[in-house]
C-alpha cells in the first residue's frame, strides 16, 4: 500500500485549464505584442515563460488576436462602403421601377445581391445520380457563417 501512495504522490498535478478571463488577458496581451510588431518566435517565447502554456496553444492566442484585429481595422471600413454601395444601387433600382424600366430594375437587384453575397451559383443537374451540394458564395464572413448555420 505504501508503494502505491508514494507513486501517486510523484504524478503531475492535472494541467490547468485556462478560463475565459484568462484566455482574454492573454489574448488581449498578444494583440499589444502584435501591434508591436513583435515576430511569432518572440511571442511564443514570451507566453510560454509568461503563461507556462505550449506553442500551440500560443498560436491559438495568435489567431484570436488577428481575428480582433481584422475585426477591428478592417470590416467597419468594408461595412461602410458596402452600405454605401448598397444604397447606390437601391436608390437607381427605384428611379429603374419609378420609370417602368424592369430590365435595369432587375440588374440593379442583381448587383445588390451579388454585393451581400446572395447570387447562388446555378447547379449542373448532369450528375448521374451523385448528390449534388448547393454551392453558395458570400462575401461576408459572417454572411456566410449565418447561411451556412441555417443551411
Amino acid at each position: 500500500m505504501d508503494q502505491i501512495t508514494s507513486n501517486l504522490e510523484n504524478l503531475a498535478p492535472a494541467p490547468h485549464r485556462s478560463d475565459n478571463n484568462e484566455i482574454q488577458l492573454r489574448t488581449s496581451q498578444v494583440y499589444e505584442w502584435i501591434m508591436w510588431g513583435w515576430p511569432r518566435h518572440k511571442m511564443v517565447t514570451e507566453g510560454e515563460i509568461k503563461w507556462k502554456v505550449s506553442s500551440r496553444a500560443i498560436d491559438d492566442y495568435i489567431g484570436k488576436a488577428k481575428e480582433l484585429i481584422k475585426d477591428q481595422v478592417l470590416n467597419p471600413q468594408r461595412e461602410e462602403l458596402l452600405k454605401e454601395s448598397i444604397a447606390s444601387w437601391n436608390e437607381f433600382k427605384e428611379r429603374c421601377k419609378n420609370s417602368g424600366d424592369r430590365k435595369n430594375e432587375a440588374v440593379a437587384k442583381k448587383q445588390i445581391d451579388r454585393i451581400l453575397g446572395l447570387d447562388i451559383q446555378k447547379i449542373d443537374v448532369t450528375s448521374k445520380g451523385e448528390s449534388l451540394v448547393p454551392k453558395i458564395f458570400v462575401q461576408t464572413e459572417d454572411l456566410k457563417k449565418d447561411i451556412e448555420n441555417n443551411l
